[in-house]
């Protein structure tokens, strides 16, 4: 048993000290973002930006399938309710992939001042 708590309380130290990973707000001010992005070293910046692209691929893809939804509406549906709410979900995940983008960009920056290469980060 105490050989087993010497090995998982550093681990829980270190999980509770950086998290269990880094994840992609799109609600952090911007300002916050690039106070956080010149705090962090080369490593740090390079998760952060992959979570970010990630974020936005996921988006991205998801943007796709409510495109298809709206092309699959026959004429009249595209005046109606329907078409009004499939047109919203796409102006708000637009809008998400834009705030996205736009904190993505700062990690990036930041990462290839570090001497970071951007191949490493790059959004699909």
């Amino acid at each position: 048993m105490k050989k087993n708590m010497w090995f998982v309380l550093p681990l829980a130290l270190v999980l509770a000290a950086y998290g269990c990973g880094k994840k992609a707000d799109s609600n952090k001010p911007i300002d916050e973002v690039r106070v956080e992005a010149q705090k962090m070293d080369q490593a740090q910046l390079e998760k952060q930006a992959q979570a970010y692209a990630k974020e936005i691929s996921k988006k991205t893809s998801d943007m796709q399938e409510v495109q298809n939804k709206l092309k699959g509406l026959s004429p009249q549906e595209l005046f109606g309710d329907k078409a009004k709410d499939i047109k919203d979900q796409a102006s708000k995940i637009a809008t998400e992939v834009s705030a996205l983008t736009e904190r993505y960009n700062v990690y990036a920056e930041q990462f290839q001042k570090a001497g970071g290469d951007l191949s490493k980060i790059k959004l699909a």
